[in-house]
């Protein structure tokens, strides 16, 4: 992730990526304290994540169980971003054991749609979020909810994670690592998402 808190997309296109780059989303992360349900009493360390209107309008990411009250995948990410209560967690959770992991999970423990999270907030209480989604991707690890809600309830409003959407036509690979090689100074490290693991987002037609 940048070191820069500041990751200005207009730098990004004055360094010659705008014919390169289609569309484009920023996410806000931290770590937190979650106790993943009511019996449980044990603190464990977790991302939070929050997500901005554009990559709720452009993600591509598939989801392997979400609660039958929602129409869509779509419906899901407007869910989260309507309601601070409402969550969705990626892989790493689920009971699936065809996900392809990069980490462990946050302890031995597993969640399912409807369970609850609750989660120490930034003045010490406790919040509780449901979750309406499991991801069927363990490459962005983390809870995720809207990103005014993780700045209000977590403090938390640094965007560490970056996707973009490369134009068809261009070498992803090449795009990707010349933007790697911008932003060097940045700490700026790029994977080529699709590449990882089996396909868990979609492919563009």
């Amino acid at each position: 992730p940048p070191r820069s808190t500041l990751f200005p997309y207009t730098t990004l296109f004055r360094s010659g990526f705008e014919g390169k780059v289609e569309k484009y989303s920023a996410l806000v992360s931290g770590n937190v304290n979650i106790s993943p349900t009511i019996d449980s009493g044990e603190i464990k360390y977790y991302s939070i994540i929050g997500v901005d209107d554009n990559f709720i309008e452009e993600n591509e990411f598939y989801f392997s169980d979400y609660l039958s009250e929602y129409g869509s995948e779509k419906d899901l990410w407007y869910a989260i971003r309507n309601n601070e209560s409402l969550v969705v967690i990626d892989g790493t959770f689920g009971a699936q054991n065809n996900i392809v992991s990069t980490s462990p999970a946050p302890g031995s423990f597993s969640l399912n749609i409807g369970d609850t999270i609750k989660i120490i907030d930034k003045d010490n209480s406790i919040v509780d979020k449901k979750v309406i989604g499991i991801l069927d991707t363990t490459i962005i690890q983390g809870i995720f909810s809207y990103n005014k809600y993780v700045d209000e309830e977590f403090n938390i409003n640094t965007s560490s994670v970056f996707l973009f959407s490369i134009k068809q036509g261009q070498n992803v690979d090449a795009v990707s690592k010349e933007i790697e090689s911008s932003f060097l100074e940045n700490g700026m490290q790029t994977i080529v998402v699709k590449k990882i693991g089996r396909a868990s987002c979609r492919e563009r037609v």
